[in-house]
């Protein structure tokens, strides 16, 4: 449990330099974008393409930020009515639910992205492989499965600990 905690906090602050990086490299290139396209009249090809991966990293890397941070948009309107008990017990159900669904994404994800049209694709603007941008759909779901496998366990740990 220390060892995934631990890896699991290790990946977050990776996470945090992924997205702030990401985040800054939409920026850059959207603002140089504008300033070529409407102060120098020579628009560049590549700039929109560039953003668009940057916010697909962005939205799979923070996809993971959130279910670390359990941020997570929930409708709690049951969870909220049911006993402390039985809410306990939902939880770590839904846990195990969301640990599934993303185990499973990273496989099918791993598949997709490792079949040979994907990477023998390249972009059109910027003529990089298409497997860079596309690997931020694995590493995001990779990332996910191993916050919420730890959220799982302690959900069951403090569960456990509770009803002693």
């Amino acid at each position: 449990m220390a060892v995934l905690k631990k890896i699991s906090d290790g990946i977050y602050k990776l996470e945090a330099v992924v997205i702030s990086l990401a985040i800054l490299i939409i920026f850059v290139s959207l603002t140089l974008s504008v300033i070529f396209r409407y102060f120098l009249d020579n628009p560049l090809e590549w700039s929109s393409e560039l953003s668009l991966y940057g916010l697909a990293w962005t939205t799979f890397i923070g996809a993971s930020i959130t279910i670390k941070r359990q941020q997570s948009a929930a409708v709690t309107m049951v969870y909220e009515k049911v006993p402390e008990k039985v809410q306990k017990g939902l939880k770590v159900f839904i846990q195990l639910v969301v640990v599934c669904f993303a185990a499973y994404m990273f496989y099918i994800s791993f598949g997709w992205i490792t079949q040979p049209t994907i990477s023998s694709q390249k972009s059109l603007g910027m003529e990089i492989p298409l497997f860079y941008p596309y690997l931020c759909v694995p590493i995001g779901f990779l990332f996910m499965t191993i916050h919420s496998l730890y959220l799982l366990l302690d959900s069951i740990r403090t569960s456990k600990r509770d009803n002693l």
